[in-house]
């Protein structure tokens, strides 16, 4: 049975960090998010990670967010790239997915 507690409980979005990022960058997701981790230039660690079910990832430049690995994730909606360029997601295949790409140039500092 499903109680009105049971209703209320709100899960928190799931971030996949797929590769090492500033302090701050962490630590501005804060409380509200279930962090997870992989190495994202690992096909086979990625892969497994997304098809888990995540909301969203966060790459740098090792990560390659390409059609295989849209299709992995479920529950996609956002890939977040620190750094400059997008070369490394397949824009079209998240576009096709209904998947926000963003980036964040500056990140890197």
């Amino acid at each position: 049975m499903i109680t009105k507690k049971d209703r209320l409980r709100v899960t928190k979005p799931v971030v996949l960090i797929a590769e090492e990022l500033s302090p701050a960058t962490l630590e501005a997701l804060g409380p509200d998010f279930e962090v997870r981790n992989c190495d994202g230039a690992n096909r086979a660690e990625l892969l497994p990670a997304l098809a888990a079910g995540v909301d969203a990832v966060l790459i740098r430049s090792a990560t390659k967010m390409d059609a295989e690995a849209i299709s992995a994730a479920k529950g996609l909606k956002v890939i977040a790239r620190a750094g400059v360029g997008l070369d490394n997601v397949d824009i079209p295949a998240a576009t096709a997915a209904g998947v926000m790409v963003v980036k964040q140039a500056i990140a890197n500092n």
